[in-house]
């Protein structure tokens, strides 16, 4: 197989991944869908926003805003990783945390 034979796959494994643990960790939050949904939330997110930088951001016709673009998706992926892991952590939880968002209760 080639290289994006496998991106596709782990892009549509993930795509899976959520659409499972996403009403499943909503309906009732628990420590395994809040893990769950704490790593597949960002890497989720990092795969598609750094298709939308490849597509719109080409690095031959401009490398140092590809460059940054990629850093900042990076640095903005690994703080969004830290925010969810430490919202399991020491808060309520990813599951419920999104509940109490949509409903907007504090």
């Amino acid at each position: 197989r080639t290289h994006g034979s496998y991106h596709w796959l782990a892009e549509r494994g993930l795509s899976l991944a959520l659409l499972i643990g996403l009403p499943v960790g909503l309906y009732t939050p628990n420590v395994y869908t809040d893990l769950l949904l704490a790593f597949t939330i960002p890497v989720h997110l990092h795969m598609g926003l750094g298709q939308v930088i490849i597509d719109y951001l080409p690095s031959r016709k401009m490398p140092l805003i590809n460059k940054a673009a990629r850093g900042t998706l990076y640095g903005s992926t690994a703080l969004l990783l830290y925010v969810l892991l430490s919202w399991n952590e020491y808060d309520i939880g990813v599951g419920e945390g999104i509940k109490r968002i949509w409903s907007g209760k504090k």
